[in-house]
């Protein structure tokens, strides 16, 4: 049922499929049975409705999908790509380069990192920084790897680094923005940011990418304390 469930949800939205990484375990048999399963489920119910309604939206949505506009810079657009055209990168290639780098090496750290919470936050990390869908909504997803990281009984020093980011991610703060919205717009104005609908906009886009800085400092370590171990036998 659950690889139905996570099935359903990545026909409807088909980057949640990468939450069926978490199920890679070493190359075990099971595992892999497992992802072809939702895989294919997926399939299934992505395809399915195109025979009533055509095949021909699915060339248009791939494409929209995968686009980035280097003159469409968003405040509340928390991807690397929306980063770099803050600071005046507008290359596609850069963009799209940069972005894949980061991407496939946050799925790196999803095989990688040994905790699930850690996988999950590795997870939610590509689907944020994918320019197309990357906006205030898709924080929904933070919740997942915030649920699993308080499930911890012990936790590490690093931890924190995570709650810091999640707290900033799913807390709102509205004061501001709300009680003296003027003064705030005239703020983010003189900093070159228009366009702001919450205070949360401020911080995202720099509480996202600092997660993955941490995400990749901990599989750094991780390989290195494994290299370590095979070395020391």
């Amino acid at each position: 049922l659950s690889h139905i469930a996570l099935a359903a949800s990545a026909a409807i939205s088909p980057l949640t499929i990468l939450f069926a990484c978490i199920l890679v375990k070493g190359k075990t048999k099971k595992s892999i049975i497992n992802i072809a399963k939702i895989v294919v489920y997926t399939l299934i119910l992505f395809f399915t409705p195109c025979i009533f309604t055509g095949f021909e939206a699915i060339s248009l949505y791939i494409s929209n999908f995968f686009s980035i506009n280097p003159e469409a810079y968003n405040v509340a657009n928390m991807s690397i790509a929306n980063l770099l055209i803050f600071f005046g990168i507008d290359n596609i290639a850069v963009l799209q380069i940069v972005s894949i780098i980061m991407n496939i090496s946050a799925l790196a750290a999803v095989v990688i990192l040994p905790e699930t919470w850690q996988k999950l936050s590795a997870v939610v990390y590509i689907i944020l920084n994918v320019f197309a869908v990357s906006d205030p909504m898709m924080l929904i997803f933070v919740c997942i790897p915030f649920v699993f990281l308080l499930a911890e009984e012990k936790h590490k020093a690093t931890d924190w680094l995570y709650l810091l980011v999640f707290a900033l991610l799913i807390t709102p703060f509205p004061e501001w923005f709300y009680f003296d919205r003027a003064q705030f717009n005239a703020f983010t104005i003189s900093m070159g940011i228009s366009d702001i609908r919450n205070a949360n906009n401020l911080i995202s886009l720099a509480a996202v990418q600092f997660m993955y800085i941490v995400i990749i400092c901990q599989s750094i370590k991780q390989l290195t304390s494994k290299k370590q171990k095979t070395g020391s036998e």
